[in-house]
C-alpha cells in the first residue's frame, strides 16, 4: 500500500514540476520527491534531470540526487560522465 501511495505522490509531483508556472512550487515539488522514503522518488528525480525544461530545476534534481548517495543516483553520474 506504501509502495501505491508513493506512485500517486510521484505523479502528481512530476505533473507539477512539468506543468506549474510557478519556479518555487517545481522546486518545492522536487524536494517532496527526494524526501521520498525509501528512495522512491530516486528514478523520478533522473528523469527531471533528462528532461526538465527549467535548468534551476535540473540542478536541484541533480543536487539532491548527489545527497542522496543512493546507487542508482551514483549509476547514473557514472554513465552521463562516461
Amino acid at each position: 500500500m506504501g509502495h501505491k501511495l508513493a506512485q500517486k505522490a510521484i505523479g502528481a509531483l512530476t505533473y507539477t514540476i512539468e506543468n506549474d508556472p510557478d519556479l518555487d512550487v517545481q522546486r518545492r515539488a522536487v524536494s517532496a520527491l527526494h524526501a521520498l522514503p525509501d528512495g522512491e522518488g530516486i528514478p523520478a528525480l533522473i528523469d527531471i534531470v533528462k528532461t526538465a525544461k527549467n535548468l534551476e530545476v535540473r540542478k536541484q534534481a541533480m543536487s539532491n540526487l548527489r545527497s542522496s548517495r543512493d546507487p542508482r543516483a551514483l549509476a547514473f553520474f557514472e554513465d552521463v560522465l562516461k
